[in-house]
């Protein structure tokens, strides 16, 4: 039975290699801001001398640079589309691996639903956050790569926290990729040592003697704080200049501009992975209390019921019947196409201001912060109850808090696209699966619940698609 697991999930995984693969053969490699700092010298250096140039210069990111040496230096779509695929085969066993930890009884006896289950959950995310860190040049170099490494490096110590088996390999596997994502892409360093640290604090209350555990997590944070310390990582950060005046902004206004970005991410950029989790802790409650699991249910309803019509509404075609709502909108400015110097042209504050919003967004800003709070407190109340997994949602909890909170110190977030969210929706993916595997759902209906959530995440992004398509033809 164990062989025949096996061989379905090779097969599973051999399809989803060509698959993805196929989809990078079709679209153009380029390079965007990401690579255009380290491209010319990545041809003309050898590796050492490259990364040595980049850490003085412009990076912190060596595990990403080195990745862009590679595609660079063989000049070779193939190489690039090839490695990518496979970091994406690694992100998902990843994800299966993890996931697979948090069952209740530890045992190995689901894994083809558990594969079936981590590529459905996966495929929960907003299909703009995948594109543009999964398929596109640079971004799959430095978001890709470094979600690789994120989730290989907290898979042996949650395991280590669940007490579930861990092998040799995944421990050698997760101290390399330790090694690597703290030289990776600032989200991923930032929330990887988070939830290392967590893990470790876990360990020391439950009394767990685990000597790999203290070396994980003395040797994420010490290389984490070197890797803040590079040189190339200030300069950087001092060229991403996006706001005139963004330094001097006043708090309260920051504090705002923050916190309607991070709203705007997770309702309209990260509304069916929202969804899932919000379902998943709606199943948990279900076997305990069906009055408050309905009506956790009826908060997902809404939040989906709105973004589709949020979607389809604005296509052209139907917007003079639908009225173009958008009733997700919390008056959040954005860089569009049409109007690339949005932020240049207007550096006035009040522009960002609560008082230049209306009433109805007023409203909306409120609301949606209540639903979120009544999710975070249900989150909590789930890890009270349930010891085994407190520890690890706790940490998960702060690292999603700390994923969006991170972009308050750089003014990139009036620029950043869909890409700064793919660290969040993985670890919001991660806690959906715990929950979801904490309560007494079985495995098939846990693979019919995300199913429905990723085919309306699908038919989400056709109406996207739809939207643009008709907004350049019409």
């Amino acid at each position: 039975m164990k062989k025949k697991n096996s061989i379905w999930i090779i097969l599973c995984y051999i399809a989803f290699f060509f698959m993805v693969f196929g989809i990078n053969s079709i679209i153009p490699f380029t390079g965007m801001d990401d690579l255009e700092f380290g491209i010319p010298d990545a041809q003309s250096h050898n590796l050492i001398d490259y990364l040595f140039l980049v850490w003085n210069r412009n990076s912190r990111r060596l595990f990403c640079e080195f990745g862009s040496w590679m595609t660079m230096r063989w000049n070779g779509k193939f190489v690039a589309n090839v490695l990518n695929s496979l970091f994406m085969l690694g992100l998902i066993e990843g994800i299966r691996r993890i996931a697979k930890s948090f069952y209740k009884d530890n045992v190995d006896k689901h894994q083809t639903i558990d594969i079936v289950f981590a590529l459905l959950a996966f495929g929960s995310i907003n299909y703009l956050v995948i594109a543009y860190t999964c398929f596109w040049g640079s971004g799959a170099v430095n978001y890709l790569w470094s979600a690789t490494a994120f989730v290989w490096c907290i898979l042996c110590p949650i395991k280590i926290v669940l007490n579930a088996e861990c092998s040799n390999i995944e421990k050698v596997i997760s101290i390399v990729s330790a090694i690597c994502v703290c030289f990776s892409e600032e989200h991923f360093t930032a929330t990887a040592a988070i939830i290392v640290t967590c893990c470790f604090g876990a360990t020391i209350v439950n009394k767990v003697n685990s000597k790999y555990m203290l070396i994980e997590a003395i040797l994420t944070i010490v290389l984490t704080i070197i890797s803040l310390q590079s040189p190339g990582f200030e300069q950087r950060s001092n060229s991403e200049y996006f706001y005139p005046g963004f330094d001097s902004l006043p708090i309260g206004i920051h504090v705002f501009r923050t916190y309607q970005w991070i709203l705007n991410g997770i309702l309209n950029e990260s509304t069916c992975a929202m969804v899932f989790l919000i379902v998943a802790i709606g199943c948990y409650y279900y076997s305990r209390n069906k009055k408050i699991a309905m009506g956790i249910h009826s908060i997902a309803g809404i939040l989906l019921g709105f973004k589709v019509i949020s979607v389809f509404s604005t296509i052209p075609l139907l917007k003079q019947n639908w009225g173009g709502t958008n009733l997700l909108n919390i008056g959040l400015p954005m860089l569009s196409v049409d109007n690339p110097g949005w932020f240049w042209n207007n550096p006035d504050t009040e522009m960002i201001s609560w008082d230049y919003l209306s009433h109805i967004v007023h409203f909306r800003i409120i609301i949606y912060s209540l639903f979120l709070l009544i999710i975070f407190l249900l989150l909590v109340d789930i890890a009270r109850k349930n010891y085994k997994y407190k520890g690890i949602i706790y940490a998960f909890s702060l690292a999603m808090v700390v994923s969006l909170a991170l972009m308050h110190f750089s003014d990139t977030i009036y620029a950043s696209g869909s890409r700064t969210l793919f660290n969040f929706n993985i670890i919001l993916i991660l806690t959906a699966m715990l929950v979801m595997h904490a309560s007494d759902i079985k495995g098939k209906y846990k693979c019919c619940i995300i199913f429905s959530i990723t085919a309306i995440n699908m038919l989400l992004a056709c109406g996207d698609i739809l939207n643009y398509l008709a907004t350049r033809i019409l």
